[in-house]
């Protein structure tokens, strides 16, 4: 924390909680957690969100509620697995377990060739060239039809 920077009151704290619950809309944040000031919401709720400790307090507050509220890998995993053991109805242990073994890259995609299409990581560069690469086929499909 900078000198000019002062530890967080209350007040500010109460403006992190709304800026995280509201959508990040410091405006609204800062008149609802300074309901005295009447005016410059847009002026001070931007002042705020540029230092440190309230972008600290903002990151804290997102990850403990991602923490609680937001399943994980490993969690979604052990629902499906759960649900894939336990669940009454066949069809969501089948769903349950469908999900379990895309989630852990258990098929391959054999597509409309027939031949086994394996997912790979793209970059932005391939798929501009995809891109390209259909206008291109387009272009000729369109050209031939007409």
């Amino acid at each position: 924390m900078s000198m000019t920077e002062r530890p967080l009151t209350n007040k500010r704290i109460h403006f992190c909680a709304e800026y995280t619950t509201n959508g990040h809309n410091a405006s609204q944040a800062y008149k609802t957690a300074f309901p005295r000031v009447v005016s410059g919401w847009n002026a001070h709720g931007a002042r705020l969100i540029a230092k440190d400790s309230i972008k600290q307090e903002i990151s804290r507050i997102e990850a403990e509620y991602k923490a609680e509220y937001v399943a994980d890998r490993q969690e979604r995993q052990h629902f499906w697995t759960q649900t894939m053991k336990t669940a009454p109805n066949m069809n969501d242990r089948l769903r349950a377990s469908e999900l379990l073994g895309k989630s852990q890259c258990d098929f391959i995609d054999l597509g409309l060739t027939g031949i086994a299409e394996v997912p790979t990581p793209v970059s932005a560069e391939d798929i501009a060239e995809f891109r390209a690469m259909a206008k291109a086929a387009t272009k000729v499909r369109l050209s031939k039809g007409a």
